[in-house]
């Protein structure tokens, strides 16, 4: 609609000069100046040019300034210097552009009134009132009439107005005001303000929007929107639940520069159920002219219960971890300088795990080659003050980390593609404090720890076997084997027990392992392709273990998930001493854009079993889209690690163009109950569109949680409703 609008009002001065200027020579015309004001009127037939009033008839055309007026007869006055226009008139100036029965203008002032008006003063919104008067230079006042950016002689929606005030690029202020569907009143509002043009921002208050939970019973917001200079905004939230009491809430934006920019958002209550709490996440960005760039990114909560209660989407209720980071970064050719503090809290049943850094700064040198040979060396190395509470152990306020370790590497080629690729880690990392074991329960004591140990592995890839069918003009085949050869050996940790595991940078044990894989790709590619498309793959790989106990760190009955055991699959597998991991096989089946298919299992050949098996897919045509996946494994020991899920979602037609619906689905076959559900549908037309939510969540121990959420889309005006965002951009 803002295209084809653009449109007419750039084709329709062409147009009409091409009307009322056919012949223009042979027309007659007068130029009239006076007092730095050219008047320009053209006609079939001009009575009284040196006259007091001017008359012309027949395709008049005057134009003053950047305005130009059409209509069937014009006179113009020159003691008074007005205007007046009958009969099929028109006046354009910019993008305004209005019809109406009657105009009078004052060319000296620059004023002027429109009767029985229709057009538009913008882009975007249609106007029709009894009287438009010209009160200044781009202000305008209209009485008796409606705005909507709807076409037709009943409009889909329109705004009745007794009077408005129209500030060209800057606003409408519109006085006893009826907002109706078709010619059905909806609601009355005694004022009403709509930015307009510039899409600046203002303060004001918001619609309120209303809804409803099963949870939370009747739910209503309202909104204050504050404009805090060029560079911040606040929003101001009070929401009323009818089962919970009455919730705080504010959004505080801000962009000081180009380089710059810090969000907060919180909320509180006092809830009537016991579940109530507060929240604060906040995400900020300062990028330093010198390179510097300082980040702020946490997320904070009282206890997981008001998060579970008060978040809207499945994912937050379920996340268990908040992180919080402050760091101030430095990156340069080859490395990066970081410091900074971190925050990482899990939720569990009897007590949540913290871990900290406060503080921890590192310095990283990657890829610097040697003068004298192809050959790359790394330095990594970090200091940091950690400490870690959970049920099992309890730091100091500080246990010092300090980690040295550099490491050299380089490929050689050997033949037909064939590639070489060792690498040699050092690393010595000292803990000022220590795990020591007593009776199988942990204690942290103040007894250092100097972990030294070696990291070498060895890669072998690059060779191919290769086969191709099908003639130079049809479509060809390829078929391409990739095997691969990894051996690593790390050693010398003899003190796994008693290194304090505050994350993956401590939990690395002794190795002596053998990683062998096989990839299988097709190729297709027919006549006119620029390149092949690998239709399908298929890798095989495993790994052998000689050293089955990793140097004493491998704990039996126990879940085992150190590195590096987790780089050949994510599930975990080891609860005992073997001489093999399970086999994984992968597989991705992608016959053209529409089908994408992705397969994942592993199966243990210890046990005779499948231990695990993943499978998602997408199909895509033209407006359908359906989706899904599927994940189930089995007890790695008794009753734990059994899970079995289904995910799927189907949509049609495009969000903003029609009709369309989306709907996404997951669902626990392991303890048969739906996880969550999101329903989605909207139907736009040229001008407006409705949209409706219908999702829910099931935690454990928890009551389902169900919520309704309905909005209405105007374009020109904006949306009403409790659906905060849309997907995506509509009109």
């Amino acid at each position: 609609m803002r295209a084809a609008l653009c449109l007419f009002t750039f084709f329709l001065p062409l147009l009409s000069a091409s009307v009322f200027g056919q012949e223009a020579k042979n027309r007659p015309s007068v130029v009239i100046e006076h007092e730095g004001i050219t008047l320009t009127i053209k006609a079939d037939q001009i009575e009284g040019s040196s006259e007091e009033t001017l008359v012309a008839r027949g395709s008049v055309v005057a134009e003053y300034g950047d305005t130009r007026l059409s209509a069937d007869e014009i006179s113009y006055n020159r003691t008074y210097e007005v205007l007046t226009g009958t009969g099929d008139l028109l006046i354009i100036r910019g993008i305004t552009w209005l019809k109406g029965s009657r105009a009078e203008f004052n060319v000296k002032e620059n004023t002027g009134v429109i009767y029985d008006a229709s057009g538009f003063t913008d882009e975007e919104l249609y106007l029709k009132a009894d009287k438009v008067v010209k009160t200044g230079d781009n202000v305008y006042t209209a009485e008796n009439g409606f705005l909507s950016s709807c076409t037709g002689d009943v409009p889909k929606w329109q705004i009745k107005v007794k009077k408005a005030t129209i500030t060209l690029d800057e606003s409408y202020k519109l006085k006893g005001t009826v907002f109706k569907v078709k010619q059905i009143p909806i609601i009355y509002l005694p004022y009403m303000y709509i930015p307009a043009g510039k899409e600046e921002r203002s303060s004001g208050i918001l619609l309120p929007s209303v809804g409803s939970s099963n949870a939370k019973g009747i739910r209503i917001e309202q909104r204050l929107y504050l404009t805090l200079g060029r560079s911040a905004d606040l929003m101001l939230e009070e929401t009323y639940f009818s089962k919970r009491g009455l919730q705080h809430g504010m959004i505080f934006r801000s962009r000081p520069s180009e380089r710059s920019f810090f969000n907060l958002s919180g909320s509180y209550i006092d809830d009537k159920l016991n579940a109530g709490g507060w929240s604060l996440t906040g995400l900020g960005e300062i990028n330093f002219e010198n390179g510097f760039r300082a980040v702020a990114d946490f997320s904070l909560v009282s206890n997981f219960l008001y998060r579970q209660t008060f978040t809207d989407n499945f994912i937050n209720a379920t996340r268990p971890t908040e992180d919080s980071a402050f760091f101030i970064n430095r990156n340069f050719e080859g490395g990066a300088l970081n410091l900074g503090i971190h925050q990482e809290e899990t939720l569990f049943s009897q007590k949540n795990t913290r871990i900290r850094k406060l503080p921890e700064a590192s310095l990283d040198f990657n890829g610097w080659r040697l003068p004298f040979a192809p050959v790359y060396f790394d330095l990594s190395t970090s200091a940091a003050g950690m400490s870690r509470s959970d049920l099992l152990i309890e730091t100091p306020t500080i246990t010092q980390r300090l980690d040295f370790s550099p490491k050299i590497y380089f490929s050689v080629p050997l033949f037909q593609g064939l590639r070489i690729s060792p690498s040699l880690k050092l690393r010595e990392v000292f803990y000022s404090d220590s795990v020591a074991w007593e009776d199988g329960a942990p204690t942290v004591v103040s007894d250092n720890v100097n972990r030294n140990y070696a990291d070498l592995s060895v890669d072998l890839q690059g060779w191919k076997l290769s086969r191709t069918w099908g003639e130079s003009d049809s479509v060809r085949w390829k078929h391409v084997l990739e095997p691969r050869l990894r051996y690593r050996l790390i050693e010398g940790i003899d003190d796994y027990d008693s290194v304090i595991l505050f994350d993956d940078a401590d939990a690395v044990a002794d190795t002596n392992e053998l990683e062998y894989s096989l990839i299988n790709r097709f190729y297709t590619k027919a006549r006119g392709d620029s390149s092949p498309r690998e239709w399908l793959r298929v890798k095989i790989a495993q790994k052998h273990f000689m050293d089955p106990d990793f140097n004493g760190a491998l704990k039996e009955n126990t879940v085992n998930q150190f590195f590096p055991l987790y780089t050949l699959t994510g599930f975990p597998y080891l609860t005992t001493e073997r001489d093999f991991s399970p086999i994984t096989l992968s597989g991705r089946f992608n016959p053209d854009s529409a089908l994408s298919v992705d397969v994942r299992s592993d199966y243990d050949a210890d046990r005779g079993r499948f231990r695990d098996f993943a499978a998602s897919g997408r199909l895509a045509f033209n407006l359908l889209s359906v989706s899904g996946s599927y994940y189930i494994t089995e007890d790695i020991l008794e009753d734990f690690g059994q899970s079995h899920q289904i995910q799927g979602g189907i949509g049609y037609g495009r969000y903003g163009r029609g009709f369309s619906a989306t709907s996404h689905i997951s669902y626990d076959a392991q303890d048969n109950r739906f996880l969550n559900y999101h329903i989605r549908a909207s139907y736009f037309w040229d001008c407006v569109g409705i949209v409706g939510e219908l999702f829910g969540y099931n935690l454990i121990n928890r009551d389902e949680r169900r919520q309704v959420r309905v909005s209405f889309y105007f374009k020109g005006l904006g949306n009403i409703g409790n659906i905060r965002r849309a997907p995506v951009p509509v009109f």
